[in-house]
């Protein structure tokens, strides 16, 4: 499988308002879209797959600073937004966007200090991944009668789509606030993921694992290893 997709994640500080997670495919209209209304994600084409320059100002626009004004207005809330974000080349705004919204404002993290600053990366992906191929794993032994390899070619973007969004769910308020310690923003020095909550990855994984055929050798060790894998 070659098929690859580029998501991007969104909330604020103290974890009450996660956006709809952005989605960046190939295709205009994937097949599998066909007859579907809606989406629990927004999606949005891209040649690469990747985010640049023109795609990120459209979603800046039409996903982050709509949503965000939405949420001011259901909360009574008002003043500036700030969007802090990793410098990359793709991420900039154009001189007329800027203008265009003033109180919404971009900021970025220093270069090269994604890893140890960047809230997302203190193991809020990290958990959305893991409950992402949870959730794999549920629909492989949901629909046993199949093999494996049948599944998984039968496997969509749909599906793909519909389970990242599941995985976001069950990101809560508390992982974001922790992810925050970084930068000393009122948090406090627990982990995203406490021992507590990643040993019972493990194994809840692992249950699982040993019910799918060609599974049941699998170790803690093992399913511990491909929960970190990328």
């Amino acid at each position: 499988m070659k098929d690859r997709i580029t998501i991007m994640l969104c909330a604020n500080a103290t974890g009450t308002h996660k956006l709809k997670i952005l989605v960046t495919g190939k295709s205009k209209n994937p097949r599998c879209f066909k007859h579907v209304t809606t989406l629990p994600v927004i999606y949005k084409n891209q040649k690469s797959r990747w985010m640049d320059r023109e795609l990120f100002e459209e979603s800046f626009t039409e996903c982050f600073v709509s949503e965000v004004q939405e949420e001011q207005r259901r909360t009574g809330r008002n003043g500036k937004v700030v969007l802090l974000i990793d410098n990359a080349p793709s991420h900039k705004l154009s001189p007329e966007c800027i203008a265009a919204y003033p109180d919404f404002v971009v900021d970025f993290f220093s270069r090269n200090v994604t890893a140890i600053m960047q809230p997302m990366d203190q193991g809020v992906i990290e958990k959305l991944k893991r409950m992402y191929k949870k959730n794999v794993l549920s629909k492989l032994l949901g629909d046993s009668e199949e093999s494996v390899t049948q599944l998984l070619k039968s496997f969509t973007f749909k599906d793909c789509c519909y389970m990242v969004s599941d995985a976001w769910d069950t990101v809560t308020a508390e992982n974001i606030r922790r992810a925050w310690k970084p930068l000393n923003i009122g948090t406090s020095n627990a982990q995203v993921l406490e021992p507590t909550e990643n040993a019972m990855n493990v194994s809840e994984t692992l249950r699982i694992l040993h019910c799918i055929p060609g599974c049941g050798g699998c170790d803690e060790d093992d399913t511990a290893a491909w929960l970190n894998n990328d």
